[in-house]
């Protein structure tokens, strides 16, 4: 399991303070977007979900199960309950007692060397990624770094025994569509998020609300969106973008991206994915305007 793969050299690493007790945070100005209009929410959308060169957007085709690392039981409790309740955005069903890792979120207050040390040790992790390519990726943020590990399945899914066969940590295998089964509208593949590593950086965060770190957290967790610009609508994927309005909660828009996307149909080219969206939230938009 990823979670018993990282133990040995986590011990050295995990922080020996964390964030200190949290104490109530200052009232913040109300945000008020009156009527964005339809370019403003498509520029939300290809901002939080950016072109990946015509592929799918990638999102979980089966529950989260979450390994926490580094963290005290009280910050365990809130991440998880927090966690939960953006999986309860898209009806994800809640995991099993026992169940396998396949997030790991890991709070240390040396995160370079514990990037390094699993770039080394467990490089397997993040296959089938050049390791060059993960570093340059986890080294753009500091707070928060996040890796996902995505499979190319058959849009239906994968063959019954593919995931077991896979295993915690090996390589996923890309999928061949029949010929004749691939149109400009619609792909006989779909892509899915398998693995996911996340590296707080226990020096970054301190000061922050530990409720608005976990959304944040759960947000990306669960879609895998960017984080490079500023979110043009009121987001918490802001959350560490200098000069951006604060947020410390789910928005609405946060909500209904995430609906969005795994509301999208899952054989169909990214771009037209991406439009559906942004069509999703215009019409949610007017339907909800005063």
């Amino acid at each position: 399991m990823i979670g018993r793969a990282l133990t040995l050299f986590l011990l050295l690493l995990l922080p020996s303070t964390v964030w200190a007790q949290e104490t109530a945070p200052d009232l913040l100005p109300e945000i008020v977007v009156d009527a964005p209009d339809e370019a403003e929410i498509t520029a939300f959308v290809g901002q939080a979900l950016p072109d990946t060169r015509d592929r799918q957007l990638a999102r979980w085709h089966r529950q989260i199960c979450v390994a926490y690392r580094g963290f005290d039981e009280g910050q365990v409790e809130l991440f998880q309950h927090r966690v939960s309740e953006v999986a309860a955005l898209i009806d994800m069903p809640a995991p099993e007692k026992d169940c396998r890792p396949n997030v790991v979120v890991i709070l240390t207050d040396q995160p370079d060397r514990l990037v390094d040390l699993m770039l080394e040790k467990q490089a397997r992790l993040f296959k089938p990624m050049p390791i060059a390519q993960v570093r340059q990726a986890l080294e753009r943020e500091r707070a928060v770094r996040m890796w996902h590990v995505t499979m190319l399945n058959h849009k239906h899914g994968a063959t019954p025994d593919a995931v077991d066969a896979a295993g915690a940590l090996s390589t996923a295998v890309s999928l061949r569509a029949a010929p004749g089964g691939l149109s400009r509208l619609s792909k006989e593949t779909r892509f899915d998020i398998f693995r996911t590593m996340v590296v707080l950086d226990a020096n970054a965060l301190r000061g922050l609300p530990l409720g608005a770190v976990a959304d944040h957290v759960g947000m990306r967790v669960l879609g895998a969106f960017a984080t490079e610009g500023e979110a043009a609508l009121p987001s918490i994927l802001n959350l560490f973008q200098p000069g951006a309005p604060r947020v410390t909660a789910l928005t609405e828009w946060d909500k209904s991206l995430l609906r969005g996307l795994y509301q999208a149909p899952v054989d169909t080219h990214m771009n037209r994915q991406r439009r559906m969206i942004a069509r999703r939230l215009v019409e949610t938009a007017t339907n909800t305007a005063p």
